[in-house]
């Protein structure tokens, strides 16, 4: 006698059942996020492929606030202060959240230009200790430390396209 499946077993549903996701609206810093870096060139390739790669949707207010919010949520977080009087509408559930260490591998092979854009910050008065707080964690062991580092990484270089 033969089965029939209730379900479909291929991919995961848009939105999993029961949860509401964040869609949106963005706040000032991820409308800019979104768009091409202009002030720092070579950051616009780590840009397109961290957003690429730090959830499993294509959509902008979700990759936006996924790259802030693991920065946020990290050691790195409070260099970004302008952002803590908005952190609790920031919270929101990220249903395409994806693993450090798969991100962590995707992304490690544009580490040595993570670096150049972190040197490339000095220009615009990023001050020493951010500096070195980024490259410490670009350096770390855990895999969850390096991808909030190249979050923050772009997420520097967005304020300094918002402050320009």
């Amino acid at each position: 006698m033969p089965y029939e499946w209730e379900f479909e077993t291929s991919g995961r549903p848009l939105t999993p059942l029961g949860k509401k996701c964040h869609r949106g609206p963005m706040i000032d810093v991820e409308v800019r996020m979104s768009k091409p870096c202009l002030s720092i060139p070579e950051a616009e390739r780590l840009r397109q492929h961290l957003l690429q790669h730090i959830v499993d949707i294509n959509y902008v207010a979700v990759q936006t606030r996924e790259t802030i919010l693991r920065t946020l949520n990290s050691n790195l977080g409070p260099m970004f202060f302008k952002l803590y009087s908005r952190a609790k509408g920031l919270q929101v559930e990220i249903c395409e959240k994806r693993n450090s260490l798969i991100i962590d591998e995707e992304l490690k092979v544009n580490d040595v230009f993570y670096r150049q854009v972190v040197e490339s910050l000095k220009k615009y008065n990023v001050s020493k200790q951010h500096l070195d707080l980024m490259l410490e964690g670009l350096a770390s062991n855990s895999a969850i430390m390096r991808v909030a580092a190249r979050c923050s990484v772009v997420l520097m270089v967005t304020f300094v396209e918002m402050d320009l």
